[in-house]
């Protein structure tokens, strides 16, 4: 993995891996060989059951989809997760069409031009996700010989587990906002 880690600021690959031991999202699998004798000396037994295992975690800088995390489990079925923002997206999309802006933190400030902000987040779309995660899943995930696919029947399906909207509205004075804020406390408490 050495040839895709680059030095901090410099390139657009993979900048750090960490490997943590935590429960899956998903249930593991244990083989082990069966109580009693079998005809087979190499029978094993392929039992479901939810336990704590290694997961690695690789933190990228992808060309496209900007900063991701891409997890993935040490264990059959090697499930994958990613994390991606798509404020990063479109600040690549600005880059890349030469748009000026100003972002802070994960808020788009000023922009040089609205309808082009707008057009790099109409952009971003399923098979641009896809594109992406089929790569780094096929550069960092595990690997299976031709043989192993075909016995194995492998594929990959992407479904997504939390997404987060928001609309940003920018106040000249801190009055109104005050306000609303107060009213949202208010409706949250059940008040």
């Amino acid at each position: 993995m050495s040839c895709l880690a680059t030095p901090h600021g410099q390139g657009r690959r993979l900048r750090r891996v960490l490997h943590l031991q935590e429960h899956g999202a998903g249930p593991s699998f244990r083989v082990s060989a069966p109580k009693y004798a079998t005809k087979d000396p190499n029978y094993r037994i392929l039992a479901r059951q939810r336990s704590r295992f290694t997961h690695y975690y690789f933190y990228l800088r992808d060309q496209t989809l900007g900063p991701t995390v891409l997890r993935v489990a040490s264990f059959f079925p090697f499930q994958t997760t990613y994390y991606l923002n798509g404020h990063s997206f479109i600040e690549q999309e600005l880059k890349r069409v030469q748009i000026g802006f100003r972002k802070t933190d994960n808020a788009f400030l000023a922009v040089d031009d609205v309808a082009a902000l707008q057009a790099a987040a109409d952009k971003l779309s399923p098979a641009i996700i896809r594109e992406r995660l089929d790569y780094w899943t096929l550069v960092l995930g595990p690997k299976f010989s031709a043989k192993e696919r075909t016995q194995l029947n492998l594929s990959r399906f992407y479904a997504i587990a939390q997404i987060e909207y928001c609309r940003n509205f920018i106040f000249k004075r801190n009055f109104p906002i005050h306000k609303l804020f107060e009213r949202s406390c208010e409706l949250g408490c059940g008040g």
